[in-house]
């Protein structure tokens, strides 16, 4: 059956009318004004981060680490004081 098939291989290549450098171009343009869409920071600035910026972010981390010890201690107390009040039901 092998054999069989390879007789009979077309006799001619089908010529495609796509031009591969066109469509790659394409899709980078497309791909990039989706991000302007969907990230319009993203293309605006694209320098490096300010020292005063990157201040801030360093400053609003440390600050969601301390909220976030600060949010597992006061769940520590909830779960202390249910245990606490279960214990005298």
């Amino acid at each position: 059956m092998l054999a069989n098939f390879s007789n009979n291989k077309p006799k001619f290549i089908p010529k495609h009318d796509i031009d591969v450098f066109n469509l790659e171009e394409k899709y980078f343009s497309m791909k990039k004004e989706n991000e302007k869409f969907f990230f319009p920071w993203a293309l605006e600035n694209t320098e490096p981060y300010s020292k005063s910026t990157l201040e801030e972010i360093k400053k609003l981390e440390m600050e969601e680490e301390d909220l976030s010890r600060k949010i597992e201690l006061v769940r520590k107390k909830i779960n202390a004081l249910r245990s606490t009040v279960n214990d005298y039901q």
